[in-house]
């Protein structure tokens, strides 16, 4: 006899919540390393977002990471301060203000996406390639 709606959906939270759980404490524990406990998991996602482009506008990074510019301002001054990013101001409009990843933040962000790169193949690793279609069709279509 199958599981009730109500039953699955209970599973599959506490599934989720587990998982979803040791994977940031892991991300945590292995940013702490990388980074020798100077950055926070949201830093390194910062970093990473501001690195999808050479010179990224703040507001583009806000946008993003789904946060106001007031509270990424707070974050990239520490971020600054840390030695991870470089503000620049445009020429046209002192408003407009770009961010730029030192050598030391492009260092964190390529640690940082190795690390998942090695998460995801050690997870699939695990799966047979039918396996790996079928997650990623249902990946997808959870995504939607």
């Amino acid at each position: 006899m199958s599981k009730g709606r109500g039953e699955q959906e209970q599973l599959i939270d506490a599934m989720y919540t587990h998982l979803s759980n040791k994977l940031v404490r892991k991300e945590t524990a292995e940013i702490a390393r990388l980074s020798n406990k100077k950055l926070t998991l949201t830093e390194v996602h910062t970093l990473s977002a501001i690195s999808a482009e050479d010179v990224c506008p703040m507001r583009r990074v806000a946008e993003q990471l789904g946060v106001t510019l007031s509270t990424l301002t707070v974050s990239i001054n520490r971020l600054v301060v840390k030695g991870y990013v470089s503000r620049i101001r445009s020429e046209n409009d002192q408003r407009v203000v770009f961010l730029n990843l030192t050598q030391k933040g492009q260092d964190i962000v390529s640690a940082h996406e190795a690390y998942h790169n090695e998460l995801i193949k050690c997870a699939l690793s695990r799966l047979d390639d039918e396996e790996v279609d079928v997650f990623m069709r249902l990946f997808k279509k959870i995504d939607t």
